[in-house]
């Protein structure tokens, strides 16, 4: 069997309105890939919609376990030596998987690409580019700090991976952790990636549509009960030169964060 250069990994939940646009986008990558759809236990029609992808998409259909356990899965799925993410209600541009294999060299663990927003009916969201106009190249603990303090981007959706990485450290995304997993996965990854370098580019290779519907989409709101266990996992996974970054990054959420103390 063919083994394909990059794994695409969809989770999906009632996606019967987006899903095709989503697939579209994946299949068209101009490049060796597979597309592996996980439909997490969905109640309307798109476990019928994804008939029509036989042959063209692996469809795995399972009970609702939520987003981490639909991204665990298509981890332990994937045949590719790259690994990228896809939410169902958006779309990769059309040459997003040419734009990563360009920069994927041997030393290169990540890259991280530019992102267009969009409204539910896809209307654009004014441009806004993410990065100056050069390419970076930053080892990745350096990486991290910028990814943490300076951009923001905690998300995993605008990245791709390399799968050995994740596989033989044993990476996955954690249940329970409310909205945080995503930033957990991508800390976790780069901690295993120092000494390599990380690629920023200015490039779009992703679109994000606004829906309140989406299976991943979610506002970090450090307001929740998960809000200790994922401060306790970042402290053990952070070293100490990342952990300032982190900690000055919390700072705003923290400070409106009313804690009851006993008088």
């Amino acid at each position: 069997m063919h083994t394909p250069l990059f794994s695409i990994i969809i989770p999906m939940y009632n996606a019967e309105s987006s899903l095709d646009k989503c697939i579209t986008s994946a299949l068209r990558q101009n490049v060796s890939k597979e597309v592996i759809v996980i439909n997490d236990g969905s109640t309307d029609n798109t476990k019928e919609l994804l008939k029509k992808y036989d042959g063209l998409v692996e469809v795995i259909n399972n009970d609702n376990h939520g987003v981490s356990y639909s991204r665990n899965l298509g981890i332990k799925t994937a045949r590719g030596e790259f690994i990228c993410f896809l939410d169902s209600d958006d779309f990769l541009s059309d040459n997003s998987l040419e734009i990563y294999q360009g920069f994927m060299k041997s030393n290169v663990c990540m890259v991280v690409g530019a992102s267009q927003h969009y409204t539910y009916d896809l209307k654009k969201i004014t441009e806004k580019k993410d990065y100056k106009k050069n390419d970076e190249f930053l080892e990745s603990s350096l990486a991290l700090n910028r990814l943490i303090y300076k951009d923001r981007k905690f998300g995993v959706c605008d990245k791709v991976f390399r799968a050995g990485i994740i596989k033989n450290n044993d990476i996955h995304f954690e249940k329970g952790l409310s909205n945080f997993e995503d930033f957990c996965f991508l800390t976790e990854y780069l901690k295993k990636s120092f000494g390599n370098e990380v690629v920023f580019t200015n490039e779009v290779v992703y679109n994000y549509v606004e829906s309140k519907f989406s299976l991943t989409r979610s506002t970090l709101n450090m307001n929740q009960l998960a809000f200790m266990p994922f401060l306790s996992r970042m402290e053990r996974t952070l070293a100490d030169k990342n952990l300032p970054y982190f900690y000055y990054c919390l700072l705003p959420h923290c400070s409106a964060w009313q804690v009851p103390c006993n008088s």
